[in-house]
């Protein structure tokens, strides 16, 4: 794929899906294109991811990352299916289980992923741009934003669980994960830029967007809680997800296109 449908292709999906939420189905019933939108863009970040991955040798350290990131969804996935399949009877507290199990595995290989990502620059010997203390200041800002975003539904959940409504706990390790994850945009951001003016910096951009989507995200989730309409923060919500799963989709192409396909490059970059 060109850079030009790398770069369109999320707006435009993304985009779609909104203005059909905001004008064909206002005020409908929108639960079964949600599922539909929600598994479409599980699917994106998983393709993009697997793509990504495949283009490194077996023990590439970016394989690995790419494929922790690729697991994530699939575990994310898997617990959609799993519990929209209302014929299966599930019992309510099995349902929480597997609820908790999936969001766990999945927010763990998403933390393990980016932290990868984060130390590639240092693993490959990059010099990221501009003095200690400015990149320093991009990472304690871009940390003290994400535990703004994320503590307040952090705050919410832990409510839920003082209360004693243990079935929070799933909530909580998304939460975790989430301020983990976001607080590693910095390094992506850093280690882009530092590869900046090549082909190159295609999917550390791309990566680093879909990680911005992310925080959007976080912030239209947690925007009830300060008072902002439900109805018109789930479909905001969406649109960040879908956008961030297929800016990860436009990462992985980019990723694949940088190293010819799907051929083995001799020397594939970062190696583990």
């Amino acid at each position: 794929m060109r850079l030009i449908h790398l770069l369109i292709l999320p707006p435009i999906w993304s985009g779609a899906f909104l203005v059909l939420n905001l004008t064909v189905l206002a005020g409908a019933e929108r639960g079964p294109l949600n599922y539909i939108e929600i598994a479409a863009a599980r699917i994106w970040w998983i393709s993009g991811c697997l793509i990504a991955a495949y283009t490194f040798r077996p023990g590439d350290y970016l394989r690995k990352a790419w494929l922790f990131l690729s697991f994530s969804s699939v575990s994310y996935l898997l617990r959609d299916i799993t519990l929209k399949l209302s014929f299966l009877g599930l019992a309510a507290l099995f349902e929480h289980i597997l609820d908790g199990f999936f969001i766990t595995i999945g927010n763990a290989s998403s933390v393990v992923g980016m932290v990868l990502f984060a130390r590639a620059w240092k693993i490959a010997g990059l010099n990221l741009p501009g003095p200690k203390w400015g990149q320093w200041a991009v990472i304690v800002g871009t940390s003290l934003i994400a535990t703004i975003i994320v503590g307040t539904g952090g705050v919410h959940v832990v409510r839920r669980l003082l209360a004693g409504e243990f079935t929070w706990f799933a909530s909580l390790a998304s939460i975790l994960g989430d301020l983990i994850c976001l607080s590693l945009i910095a390094p992506l951001l850093l280690t882009a830029l530092a590869l900046r003016g090549g082909r190159f910096m295609r999917p550390w951009g791309f990566l680093t967007a879909s990680m911005i989507a992310w925080l959007f995200y976080d912030v239209s989730y947690t925007a009830p809680l300060w008072g902002a309409d439900k109805s018109i923060s789930n479909i905001t919500t969406e649109f960040f997800r879908s956008l961030a799963c297929t800016l990860a989709f436009s990462a992985g192409m980019a990723q694949w296109t940088l190293l010819g396909g799907l051929k083995k490059p001799k020397q594939p970059g970062v190696q583990g």
